[in-house]
C-alpha cells in the first residue's frame, strides 16, 4: 500500500488522510510541494508530477 497525495490546492481535509497514512505507517508519496508541517518528515517522498509519482510507487512495490 502506498497513499499519494496530490497537493496542489490549499485544503485541510488532506491533513487527515495524511496524518492516518503517518499513523499505520504507509508509505507516502506527495505530488507538488511542502505545504505543511508534516511534509518535512523523513518517509515522505516529493515528486512534480503523477507519472513521477506512479514511478516512485513502482520502486517502493519493488523493493518490499
Amino acid at each position: 500500500n502506498v497513499f499519494v497525495l496530490l497537493n496542489y490546492e490549499k485544503s485541510e481535509g488532506k491533513a487527515v488522510e495524511t496524518g492516518l497514512a503517518l499513523a499505520y505507517a504507509t508509505p507516502i508519496i506527495v505530488v507538488g510541494k511542502h505545504t505543511n508541517i508534516f511534509h518535512y518528515l523523513e518517509n515522505m517522498v516529493f515528486v512534480s508530477t503523477v507519472a513521477d509519482a506512479i514511478l516512485a510507487a513502482e520502486k517502493l512495490a519493488h523493493a518490499s
